[in-house]
């Protein structure tokens, strides 16, 4: 019945880290920050269970989504080309299959669109996810165009420099 074995890299509710050990009443997880948990059996059956590990061993790819809000003045295949741009200049970022877009919420302010990407590095996660950020900042600043958030769109007032 168990999800996962000693090794995986999971998600059990909001703790993300490596399965340690495995007995009958609890689970062991290291987090990504080092930190040793100990899990109660039922609190993992009665939580959604994420294993980043058993689909990069069976068909070695993971696909990690990242989601941004851009403002509607800008062309979606502006922003789709680079996001898709952003994603090709991260290690661990698989080319084959590509990265894809999608367009996944039209808000009053902003559209969100959804950079999907594939790895083989389960490991790598939340440095992946960094690097991406830094990536789709320093391409979206040369190009102009301003990345938004819900919260700060209410308060601005339109000028370039806020």
């Amino acid at each position: 019945m168990s999800p996962f074995k000693v090794g995986d890299r999971v998600k059990v509710d909001q703790l993300t880290g490596d399965i340690t050990e495995m007995s009958l009443l609890v689970t062991r997880l290291r987090t990504i920050k080092n930190e040793d948990v100990t899990i109660p059996n039922s609190h993992i059956l009665a939580q959604e269970t994420i294993n980043y590990s058993s689909s990069t061993k069976t068909t070695n790819k993971l696909i990690l989504p990242l989601t941004i809000t851009i403002g509607y003045e800008v062309a979606k295949n502006d922003v789709k080309e680079l996001l898709q741009k952003s994603a090709t200049g991260v290690s661990s970022v698989l080319t084959e299959p590509a990265p894809f877009v999608l367009l996944t919420e039209l808000d009053g302010s902003f559209i969100s669109y959804e950079l999907n990407i594939y790895t083989d590095d389960a490991d790598q996660i939340l440095q992946i996810k960094s690097d991406l950020r830094e990536s789709i900042i320093d391409n979206f600043n040369q190009a102009g165009i301003e990345i938004l958030s819900p919260q700060y769109i209410s308060m601005r007032d339109g000028n370039k420099t806020t």
